[in-house]
């Protein structure tokens, strides 16, 4: 995925298939931080350092991969919860998968 151009989805998203809540508000968007802890998340206070605030439909490149979640079971149904380095305003950030749409693929059904 290096290099890839991707576009933010937050339409309609409140939280991962799995049930867990995304910070996310119609109006003004999401925080993309610069640190999402692999070690703790799920848990309080897994997001650390400055933040950008992105909304649906920002462009982004993916810089790299820096993992999934100790947590977070490795099976391949558990992919949307992979953390990937970005670019994005001029900030490099990190995001998961599942907020994440490479511009190649179509749009899952619900999303732009």
């Amino acid at each position: 995925m290096k290099g890839q151009i991707v576009s933010v989805v937050l339409e309609d998203l409140t939280e991962t298939e799995g049930g867990f809540m995304l910070e996310r508000n119609k109006d003004t968007g999401m925080l993309a931080y610069e640190v999402i802890d692999l070690e703790s998340y799920p848990s309080f206070d897994d997001f650390r350092g400055k933040t950008t605030r992105v909304s649906d439909g920002d462009i982004a490149t993916i810089l790299s991969f820096v993992g999934r979640p100790g947590n977070i079971n490795r099976s391949i149904g558990f992919q949307n919860y992979d953390v990937y380095e970005i670019l994005i305003h001029g900030e490099i950030r990190q995001m998961f998968r599942h907020c994440l749409r490479n511009l190649n693929e179509p749009a899952k059904e619900g999303t732009g």
